[in-house]
């Protein structure tokens, strides 16, 4: 849903701005996966955290306040209804960001000591064991998104001051929308090791980047702001151009009448 203002500074070209919310969603799934990286436990040992996590899912929403610009194009090949293109950029600003993931998930964790040469598997206390993690909702800290857009279709017209747009449009950000991407995805919690703490994976470091797109089908409606009139059909304009040659004939006549007047007033003062 949006706003927005188009000027035509020629009968074909325009520019435009305006504002939209819009709601992207993605969706990831992991059956298995597997990770290790070097910590320090409740105690502050050295201790290599190892997890296995299987049948895992995420769904990941954004709300964006998008604040496009672009330049139009415009042609009427079927009388008054016209074809439209546009192409330019969006700025999107994150309004809500949040994922929600399953839960059915499995995760098992256990924890290396290279100092003793074991592997502890069964301390839930010290965060090791199986787990499973209930449904939950978190919010996402994302960023600003540059996206370049298009867009293409038909202009119909309505009336002298409404029309109605259908068309298709594509956009794609070109940077990474998370501030943060350098987590853990399983993160081993000093201050409550029984409570597995599990990031959303678009912040994790398997995911290098994030980028909003997206593709569909746009319907608009315009008003025109300065009445337009409507465009003259083949008979319309015949009749428009004879009504022009008949006033310009008539026009003409009342000059050398008017001519004629003068020269007979003139011809009458010299007698």
């Amino acid at each position: 849903f949006g706003l927005g203002y188009t000027f035509y500074f020629h009968r074909n070209w325009g520019v435009g701005a305006g504002a939209e919310i819009a709601l992207y969603n993605a969706n990831i799934t992991i059956h298995s996966l597997s990770d290790n990286y070097d910590t320090k436990d409740i105690d502050g040992r050295d201790v290599n955290y190892r997890s296995a996590i299987q049948n895992y899912k995420e769904h990941q929403n954004l709300w964006n306040l998008n604040i496009p610009v672009a330049f139009y194009f415009q042609t009427d090949p079927f009388e008054i209804h016209k074809f439209y293109a546009s192409v330019g950029f969006k700025l999107g600003v994150p309004v809500k960001a949040m994922h929600r993931s399953n839960d059915d998930a499995s995760f098992v964790t256990s924890g290396y000591y290279p100092q003793w040469d074991q592997e502890l598997t069964q301390q839930k206390d010290m965060g090791y064991g199986t787990f499973s993690v209930a449904e939950r909702n978190k919010n996402l800290d994302l960023g600003l998104s540059c996206m370049a857009t298009a867009e293409t279709g038909m202009k119909w017209y309505l009336s002298s001051k409404l029309w109605l747009y259908t068309g298709a449009y594509a956009e794609y950000g070109f940077n990474n929308i998370v501030k943060d991407n350098s987590n853990n995805f399983i993160s081993y919690d000093l201050y409550n090791p029984e409570g597995l703490q599990v990031n959303s994976v678009i912040t994790s470091r398997y995911i290098k980047k994030v980028n909003p797109w997206g593709a569909g089908i746009k319907v608009k409606l315009g008003i025109t702001l300065n009445k337009v009139p409507k465009k003259l059909t083949g008979e319309q304009v015949q009749n428009s151009l004879l009504d022009e040659v008949i006033m310009r004939q008539d026009s003409l006549m009342g000059v050398i009448s008017d001519v004629a007047s003068r020269e007979q007033i003139t011809m009458d003062s010299i007698r």
